[in-house]
């Protein structure tokens, strides 16, 4: 099966995950 590629809503929930772990290692 091939693997899809993330949908918009995906990307965005990833950056921001990303995102907030950056953050955390930061505070």
């Amino acid at each position: 099966a091939q693997p899809r590629p993330p949908t918009e809503a995906e990307q965005a929930f990833m950056a921001s995950h990303r995102n907030l772990r950056e953050l955390a290692k930061k505070a």
